[in-house]
């Protein structure tokens, strides 16, 4: 018999003093959840354990009936079986993210990134996913790291999109690595690896920057001044984490262009899929215009009017209902 497991990371959310206490799932509309739900068994399940660190996939290794103190030791083995690279049993895997990073002038990185040699706490996480860099782009990257980098112990793989492997022959796997979207809009010294094989790691790291620093490929994406579109929930995640620490400070009212342009792109996204034009895409393009105007309108007055309050005053009660049901 098969089974099909439906793990809805993160849906549960916080509660929130707007919403008087209730989180967002408890409050949104899903006829369709409680469709399911009518037919079948609710309960509570603590799925990860004390003490250890929390992922997507070490719940999912739980979900399946496997202890993940014992059977995870990372995303790197799955991912790498996943590609049809062979593991030895004692090779460590590492997941390699290719990430955006920025000088922090206020830290010492004034000649930007052409002048640093060394990773450190006059870099900042600009972005976690290198502007959801493509497939065949990264390819390239990482071919360049390996081809200059690469060893009979070292080996580095090209994945999908931004994440890719990186295999230690006989590697330490003890070093504890951070996941640099928790660093987005922070300086990365406190991701970098620390504990046994860290420094080989951060060698790895700072070789790595020089090398695709300096690529052409990465001079030309540079000059373009372009960056892939980002028609998912990263362009707000992003938004949060450049102006506070989402799991740590509560998370600040949101603007009214920022939301309006995260429903345009939803929208686009269903049109994108569909082929067919949503009647409500004029309703929020005037919503995001009206936004930044209003937005504009509170900085050059200095008044203390609420912008997202503002930006929503161009959308009624029933077309706010209609965009979040259709999205």
């Amino acid at each position: 018999m098969k089974h099909v497991i439906l793990h809805v990371d993160g849906m549960a959310d916080h509660p929130r003093k707007e919403l008087d206490g209730r989180t967002p799932f408890q409050t949104a509309s899903t006829p369709h959840l409680d469709h399911l739900v009518q037919g079948g068994e609710i309960g509570l399940l603590a799925a990860v354990p004390e003490n250890v660190r929390q992922g997507s996939g070490l719940t999912g290794t739980t979900f399946l009936g496997y202890d993940p103190k014992k059977y995870y030791p990372g995303p790197g083995p799955f991912e790498a079986a996943s590609l049809g690279i062979a593991i030895g049993e004692h090779d460590v895997v590492y997941r390699c993210t290719m990430v955006t990073l920025r000088a922090d002038v206020q830290s010492g990185g004034k000649g930007g990134l052409n002048e640093i040699k060394k990773l450190g706490p006059h870099v900042v996480m600009d972005d976690a996913t290198a502007g959801l860099i493509s497939t065949e782009e990264a390819r390239e990257l990482i071919e360049a790291i390996n081809e200059q980098l690469g060893s009979e112990m070292i080996q580095f793989y090209p994945g999908l999109g931004h994440r890719h492997l990186m295999v230690w022959v006989d590697g330490k796997s003890r070093a504890v690595c951070t996941d640099p979207q928790l660093s987005t809009g922070r300086s990365i010294v406190d991701a970098l690896p620390v504990g046994d094989g860290s420094e080989i790691l951060r060698k790895l790291m700072d070789a790595s920057f020089q090398i695709l620093r300096d690529h052409p490929l990465n001079e030309e994406r540079l000059a373009a001044g372009q960056e892939p579109e980002m028609l998912d929930k990263e362009y707000l995640r992003l938004w949060i984490n450049r102006h506070c620490k989402p799991y740590e400070e509560p998370i600040p009212p949101i603007p009214g262009e920022v939301l309006a342009e995260l429903s345009a792109r939803y929208v686009r996204v269903c049109e994108a899929l569909t082929g067919e034009k949503l009647a409500l895409r004029a309703r929020l393009e005037e919503a995001q215009r009206t936004a930044i105007m209003a937005r504009e309108y509170v900085m050059a007055t200095e008044t203390k009017l609420d912008v997202i309050e503002a930006a929503l005053q161009v959308l009624d009660q029933r077309t706010r209902q209609e965009s979040l049901s259709r999205l």
